[in-house]
Order: structure tokens, then sequence, then C-alpha cells
């Protein structure tokens, strides 16, 4: 059972696509470890803000996952114009509400990447089963 959870939640999706956004994450990630040392700190407090950076780091591609697939159905096709310091602010806004909820986000990416990968792998496998027995049909005539 965890085979199929490994294979179709996390592994679902592109590997450009995961790395991408592990690299963008990576710039987060930084920034928190850093304020985790920065004088005044408890050691306590460090692990436990560290340890919290490294999973969101992990979890961070699914939470944009989520995102995307939200932002693209209620936006659809439409193309807007718009200034390209709003743009990249807003851009940089979003990828910062995603890492750091990327505890809170990511396992709904994952629930989607599994039933949406299930579903494909199903289908690929009835469309299989379907090809074998019109060919096994095929030989007996």
């Amino acid at each position: 059972m965890f085979t199929k959870i490994k294979e179709f939640a996390f592994k679902g999706l592109q590997p450009s696509y995961y790395f991408r956004n592990i690299f963008f994450g990576l710039f987060f990630c930084a920034i928190m470890i850093a304020l985790a040392f920065s004088p005044g700190i408890q050691i306590e407090k460090s692990v436990g803000f560290i340890v919290l950076s490294l999973v969101s780091l992990v979890l961070y591609p699914y939470s944009r996952f989520v995102f995307a697939t939200i932002f693209s159905f209620i936006m659809g096709n439409n193309v807007f114009f718009v200034n390209a310091t709003f743009l990249i602010l807003s851009k940089l806004f979003t990828m910062l509400i995603c890492f750091f909820l990327a505890v809170v986000i990511a396992p709904i990416g994952l629930i989607m990447l599994y039933i949406i990968n299930s579903r494909a792998y199903n289908k690929y496998q009835q469309e299989m089963k379907m090809q074998e027995q019109n060919s096994n049909t095929n030989n007996q005539n």
C-alpha cells in the first residue's frame, strides 16, 4: 500500500516541476535557518525552527501544486496585463504563503496527486486489458 502512495503521490509531480520549486523554496529555507541562528534564540527553538523549515522545503512543491491547480481553475485561460513589479511581488507573496503553510497545504496536494495518478493508472490498465482482449480475439480469427 505504501508503495502505491509513494508512486502515485510523492512521485506524482514532474521532476522538473519538483526541483524548480525546491530551488525557489531554498531561498525561504535559508532565510528561516539564518533566523534560527540569530542571537538571542534558544537552541531548542532553533532546532525546531530548522526542522520545520526543512520539512516545509520538502513539502513546498506539493503546496505550490495545490495553489497552481486552484489558481488555474479560477482564472482559466485568461491573460492579464499587469505591472511587472506587481506581478513579481504577488508571485513572491504566494510563494511565501505556500512555503510557510506547506505543512498544512501539502497533504491536500498529495491526496490530489494520489487520486489523479491512481485514476490514470487504472485507466491505463483497463486500456491495456482491452487491447490484450482485442488482440486475442484477432488471433483466434
